[in-house]
């Protein structure tokens, strides 16, 4: 026996979920609309027990990686400055905003001496609709043969291309100007 009772109204595009024992609607959906009679559960918790329906990642599993979600949810957040940590109400709560690796990528993650960090932004302050992510680790450079007449090799090469970066931006940011 279910507990709920699923409601499709005549002539609207609505959807009502309503509890049998004393007909509270628990999830209201209609388009641009999802009201949901608890939004707090979709918390860091969730993330393991909303899991199961991630369709999309399972697709690529073996391909790509991902270190476990321990956030809550990246979208839809309001973008009231005075809400930024409240769901918008437009569409159901989701980890749309996540980082995947390579194999390859993943085990340069794992090797980090330091545990990586993998979490989302501003959970508090308002940056938008999406909170975005980050991974932060740590990556040991070895290089055996010097580059261009240096000792350090790779990690001279990985220092020049930051500093070719930074004065990209630089220059394009001067531009604007």
């Amino acid at each position: 026996k279910q507990w709920y009772q699923r409601r499709v109204r005549e002539g609207e595009k609505r959807i009502d979920y309503t509890r049998n024992a004393d007909q509270r609607t628990l999830l209201h959906l209609e388009i641009k609309k999802f009201d949901y009679y608890d939004m707090s559960r979709f918390t860091i918790q969730a993330a393991r027990e909303f899991r199961k329906f991630d369709q999309e990642y399972s697709k690529f599993v073996g391909d790509l990686h991902e270190l476990p979600i321990r956030f809550p949810p990246s979208y839809p957040y309001s973008e009231d400055l005075s809400r930024g940590n409240q769901f918008l109400g437009t569409r159901c709560p989701a980890w749309c905003d996540r980082i995947f690796g390579s194999p390859c990528g993943m085990k340069l993650i794992k090797e980090s001496p330091v545990e990586p960090v993998y979490n989302s932004l501003s959970p508090d302050g308002c940056v938008g609709d999406h909170k975005p992510v980050f991974l932060a680790f740590t990556m040991r450079i070895e290089d055996e043969e010097p580059h261009n007449g240096s000792s350090s090799g790779a990690l001279d090469d990985l220092n020049q291309a930051f500093q070719q970066v930074h004065q990209t931006i630089d220059s394009e940011l001067k531009g604007r100007k």
